[in-house]
């Protein structure tokens, strides 16, 4: 059985979850690890870990969006007065899923979503993602998020993302 628990700041943990993350996006090193202690400091982080005895199997996590943020800042230079008003004024970032492939189309995405949310206490939650990454496009409509934005490029070398947004 793959339990849900609170994603933690040890350093052993922090490794595991870095493994899994290289993993599904064929990248290596730490890079990671010091990405998301940075977001750990950051006001209102929410994080899941999903687990099978020590193996970590998937991970969620986010923070509330406030000005001064470097992504936060990227979206208002892509959304119109309304839409940053709308989206980003009480605003939940849902920044990173990851779910073992060997386990993937097993709903498991969709718990760390869903338990991640359940906690979230803003009045909007927005992400971003591939816009060929079709499971977690299937995945999100599921949960009844929305295209905010079509043809977003956060850097000049990606490809192409979109914003989604959900009303909480």
């Amino acid at each position: 059985m793959i339990g849900l628990t609170p994603l933690i700041m040890e350093e052993d943990v922090l490794h595991r979850v870095n493994s899994l993350y290289n993993h599904v996006w064929n990248v290596n090193g730490v890079e990671f690890v010091q990405r998301i202690k940075r977001h750990f400091t950051y006001p209102g982080f929410i994080g899941i870990l999903a687990s099978q005895g020590a193996e970590v199997m998937g991970f969620v996590y986010g923070y509330a969006s406030v000005k001064g943020q470097y992504y936060h800042e990227l979206l208002c230079q892509q959304l119109s007065v309304s839409e940053q008003r709308l989206w980003l004024e009480d605003c939940f970032e849902l920044v990173e899923l990851a779910v073992h492939p060997s386990i993937r189309r097993q709903r498991l995405g969709q718990r760390l979503v869903q338990s991640l949310m359940e906690q979230v206490t803003c009045q909007t939650a927005i992400l971003t993602t591939q816009k060929n990454n079709i499971p977690a496009l299937g995945l999100y409509k599921q949960l009844n998020w929305e295209v905010v934005k079509d043809d977003f490029f956060p850097t000049q070398q990606q490809e192409a993302y979109l914003i989604m947004g959900k009303e909480l």
